[in-house]
């Protein structure tokens, strides 16, 4: 369920059906609101409030009331990690790794793409991909 502004979605909802799993992802390219992400299950929830490519702190906050605090990168630009772990598949020549997280990014690009598409936002280089 896209907002569309001058033929491209501006912001939306996505719902996915996985069977046992369900999510709904909100997005607004044209809102300033606060971004936050909560990852949610029958024992608790994963708080998140920063976007998520930013990731730097979570919080587990359990139903019983108790929390945990997790800061994985402290003052570590956010990308440290993902570059040290392309270096690592690089020196190692670990091709099995490498293609495996490129197919997870083909993954969720299709899903991006199917669920713009969905939306009736179509661009030209669709045509060989529908």
């Amino acid at each position: 369920m896209a907002n569309i502004e001058k033929n491209i979605d501006t912001s939306g909802i996505i719902t996915l059906d996985y069977g046992n799993f369900k999510a709904v992802l909100i997005g607004a390219k044209d809102c300033k609101a606060p971004i936050a992400t909560s990852i949610q299950g029958d024992q608790g929830c994963i708080s998140i409030q920063t976007p998520a490519n930013v990731l730097k702190s979570f919080k587990i906050l359990h139903n019983d009331q108790r929390e945990e605090e997790f800061d994985l990168q402290g003052d570590t630009h956010r990308m440290v990690y993902e570059f040290n772990e392309f270096v690592k598949m690089i020196e190692n020549k670990d091709s099995d790794r490498a293609n495996e997280m490129m197919e997870k990014s083909l993954i969720a690009m299709d899903i991006a793409t199917k669920a713009r598409i969905d939306a009736g936002v179509h661009f030209k280089a669709d045509e060989s991909y529908e």
